[in-house]
């Protein structure tokens, strides 16, 4: 009984945080989204409110296993907006992992169907990013490394959510036998809804860090954590660190 009462709490939770997301995000839709600092962090918010939302439609169905499968995408992305809410100049290493991963997948492509991988229009391609960014960041000198979400949970100062809850639920992505055969569900079943809302949360104060107003934030943050002050300030700790 009190295993569903925090359920129910958790969820009504998740619930008003993305209302507040869908809103916050729709005073932005039409409007200019800035330089790609901006547009990443925008584009970012909008995966993990996508998530989340899924997320509540699952559970509103019973389907509570795949639900599960929506939680690591929130937590990835979360990691992510946090590292360049801290420091955004990580924002480039984040794109030469994207980047790397591109080609891979490029590679094999070419591989497959017997014709030549283009080298020279993959090298034309990362120029173009790296040009973008020496131009919104005159001020960095960039250097070439890749950050995955290891090191971008790092960054965030996130590395215990990252031993534990991301490990947990990469278990669930990757289909292990832990997961599949509902072995982990005693200890993911509390901590779902309340990952995601947190996930969502983080997403809401990126927002707020970059000049929306979002009346919601303070109240929202006592809920999910218990303290008074939203960490809007690049420096503070996020919730639940």
């Amino acid at each position: 009984m009190q295993n569903e009462k925090c359920e129910n709490q958790s969820l009504e939770l998740l619930r008003d945080v993305v209302k507040a997301l869908g809103s916050a995000l729709n005073l932005l839709a039409g409007q200019p989204q800035g330089d790609m600092l901006n547009r990443y962090r925008i584009h970012s918010v909008k995966h993990i409110f996508r998530a989340a939302d899924g997320f509540i439609s699952l559970r509103a169905l019973g389907h509570t296993y795949c639900s599960k499968l929506l939680v690591r995408p929130a937590i990835e992305t979360m990691f992510r907006l946090e590292a360049v809410r801290r420091n955004p100049d990580k924002l480039y290493e984040i794109a030469a992992k994207d980047h790397a991963e591109d080609q891979k997948l490029l590679r094999e492509a070419a591989t497959i169907s017997g014709r030549p991988y283009d080298e020279q229009e993959s090298k034309r391609r990362w120029d173009e990013i790296d040009a973008q960014f020496q131009k919104e960041f005159p001020d960095y000198q960039f250097s070439y490394h890749e950050l995955g979400i290891a090191g971008a949970a790092g960054v965030a100062q996130m590395m215990p959510y990252y031993n534990s809850h991301y490990r947990t639920y990469s278990q669930y992505t990757h289909g292990h036998f832990r997961a599949t055969s509902d072995l982990l569900d005693e200890t993911t079943d509390p901590e779902d809804t309340r990952t995601v809302a947190m996930s969502a949360f983080v997403a809401l104060n990126t927002l707020a860090a970059i000049g929306n107003d979002i009346p919601e934030l303070q109240p929202l943050y006592k809920r999910l954590t218990g303290f008074d002050t939203p960490p809007t300030d690049p420096n503070a700790a996020p919730a639940n660190a």
